[in-house]
């Protein structure tokens, strides 16, 4: 049974990198814990509220609001879960230097439910009558991260069930490709979003045009890289790619949070919004600069 679970070792960059993903691994985790232990408060005040505008005004638009917060809360509830598999795959890969290949299938397969949970809520603020521009352009958002990271998640998860060391897995390593591609484009257009309804795009000062620039270009410019470094792979013209190449899109994603939390020390406005942003990816830098230090084309 543990030659099942456990592949062999995996490749040099990834086995001297497992400290930083086990890191990295960590910080989702935490990150997880800290928005789960917010997030029943938060659905008891959002219930209390909506079923009181519902029994007030006999509309139903209150309950499929509190629908969806629930559904988000499930999922909220399953990506933690993946967390915790994350943290697992880690810790097996920084003890024993092996890969739990079932064991990361099952994050896999979770973290493309979370998105997809998302559905009910973004019906609601994309149907909602009297809805304001933000309500339409935050359900934009979150459609659009559904349908760039769940339909390639399932598709990776899929894939990883035939994966085995030594055979071809090029299909594998295609679909893990087009996964971190999606993926970053997805923080790229909540981030970009999240800027024009909600932190705001703003030059009229000098630590805002940082703040703006960074919400407009800095994961761009890492989801641009991402297909750069990855397109011979997805279009089946080579059956590697460079680990380096891949570390500097992960620390250009990561400077995006890191940059936007540097920002929130000294503007109040950004404080306001930082604890809804994605803050754990900061630490995909240190990730990053492993794998451009000591990686390898591979």
């Amino acid at each position: 049974m543990a030659t099942e679970e456990l592949a062999p070792k995996p490749k040099a960059p990834v086995q001297r990198g497992s400290i930083a993903i086990l890191f990295v691994a960590i910080i989702f985790l935490i990150y997880q814990v800290y928005l789960v232990q917010n997030s029943f408060s938060a659905l008891y005040n959002i219930a209390l509220s909506t079923t009181s505008r519902w029994q007030i005004t006999g509309s139903l638009w209150p309950l499929f609001q509190l629908t969806g917060e629930s559904f988000g809360e499930v999922g909220l509830l399953l990506r933690f879960v993946s967390s915790c598999f994350f943290a697992s795959v880690g810790w097996l890969m920084f003890r024993k230097q092996q890969i739990s290949v079932p064991i990361f299938r099952k994050a896999v397969l979770l973290e493309a439910t979370y998105f997809l949970l998302y559905l009910p809520f973004v019906a609601y603020l994309l149907t909602h009558p009297s809805n304001v521009a933000t309500g339409f352009e935050a359900g934009l958002s979150y459609a659009l991260q559904i349908v760039l990271v769940s339909p390639c998640l399932l598709m990776l998860y899929r894939e990883l069930k035939g994966f085995e060391l030594g055979k071809d897995n090029a299909h594998v390593i295609k679909w893990f490709a087009i996964a971190v591609c999606a993926y970053v484009f997805a923080l790229w257009v909540k981030g970009f979003l999240f800027a024009v309804y909600a932190v705001g795009i703003d030059f009229s000062e000098a630590i805002l045009i940082v703040g703006s620039v960074n919400s407009v270009a800095t994961l761009l410019l890492a989801a641009v890289g991402a297909v750069a470094v990855f397109l011979p792979v997805i279009r089946g013209k080579r059956a590697n790619f460079s680990w380096r190449g891949l570390g500097a899109v992960l620390i250009c994603a990561g400077a995006y949070f890191a940059i936007f939390d540097l920002v929130s020390l000294v503007n109040a406005h950004y404080l306001d919004w930082v604890g809804l942003t994605e803050w754990w990816a900061a630490s995909l830098m240190v990730l990053g600069v492993f794998f451009v230090v000591r990686g390898k084309i591979s």
